[in-house]
């Protein structure tokens, strides 16, 4: 799931999306859906690979992070409609640190997760 979650968010942020889906109705816009994208990425992942320790939870944070940062350089690259912004950044991280969070939650209060 987690393979799929990352394509998934490889192909949505490297495709033009500008005639497919309109967030204009949405104040903020495409923030939201950052955070959310990146807060599922890290959980999602934490899941797979069983991430009850500290320290591979914490790389998958500063994975999912960097992942964000590397996406946002690919836009602007690679892509003519897409350009990169700063604020999806801070958003994809947000997200990322509260998937982080709720992961680090579940495994504490999921047997699942001992």
């Amino acid at each position: 799931m987690a393979i799929c979650w990352t394509l998934g968010i490889t192909i949505l942020s490297l495709i033009s999306l500008t005639n497919i889906i309109s967030f204009s109705f949405i104040a903020g816009k495409d923030k939201y859906v950052h955070f959310l994208f990146y807060l599922l990425f890290t959980f999602l992942w934490g899941i797979a690979l069983n991430s009850t320790e500290l320290k591979r939870s914490i790389s998958i944070l500063v994975s999912a992070i960097l992942y964000g940062i590397l996406i946002e350089i690919a836009q602007g690259l690679f892509t003519v409609n897409r350009q990169p912004d700063f604020f999806d950044v801070i958003a994809n991280s947000c997200g990322a640190l509260v998937g982080w969070l709720a992961l680090t939650y579940y495994f504490k209060h999921n047997k699942l997760g001992q």
